[in-house]
């Protein structure tokens, strides 16, 4: 895998003119012209408007399971706890009903929950994939702007200059045509 990314960036770099040319400044896109740009798109979710809501949300539908997961595990705690002490008072026909109706409810929650944070989890991937999907024009654009051949995860690289950088402009960008999302979500409300 390195190999190749090696390759791809040896090549762009080799086809390309000059690794540092000055823009016009009129383009409003940094200093440099580069055929190789850098994005840290961790940042894009944790940033832009749009990430910053969703990412929001999330953790507000994944603190509300751990809550009802915990008291529910506490009423189960308690309900256990009688269990225990009704067992010499009851026939064991009926206390082996009552353990098999609290194992099928424990069962049944556990289900829940997973099924919950599974849905939670998708909902996630759905967002992040809605956010590249809203990042693929504006880093064409910019890649067309700059003449870059490739953008590279940041975090793959072991040196480069700052200038290279565009997380900061595909930021900016992105809140600008996208904002929170909330416009986007309402207008496909109405197609529904």
């Amino acid at each position: 895998m390195f190999r190749i990314l090696f390759v791809a960036v040896t090549a762009a770099l080799l086809s390309a003119p000059a690794v540092a040319q000055p823009l016009d400044q009129g383009q409003g896109l940094g200093q440099f012209q580069s055929p190789v740009l850098t994005l840290e798109p961790n940042r894009l979710l944790t940033s832009t408007l749009f990430g910053r809501r969703m990412v929001s949300e999330f953790e507000a539908v994944r603190d509300e399971i751990q809550r009802v997961t915990t008291q529910f595990e506490n009423a189960l705690i308690a309900e256990e706890q009688q269990l225990t002490e009704m067992r010499g008072t009851v026939s064991p026909e009926e206390f082996r009903a009552l353990a098999d109706a609290f194992d099928k409810k424990a069962q049944d929650f556990r289900r829940q929950t997973e099924e919950r944070e599974t849905d939670l989890s998708r909902r996630v991937e759905t967002a992040e994939r809605q956010l590249l999907q809203a990042a693929l024009p504006i880093l064409d654009g910019i890649m067309s702007n700059l003449g870059a051949a490739v953008v590279v995860d940041r975090r793959s690289v072991f040196l480069s200059r700052d200038a290279i950088d565009i997380t900061d402009l595909v930021i900016q960008r992105l809140d600008e045509t996208m904002g929170d999302g909330t416009a986007q979500n309402s207008d496909q409300e109405l197609q529904d």
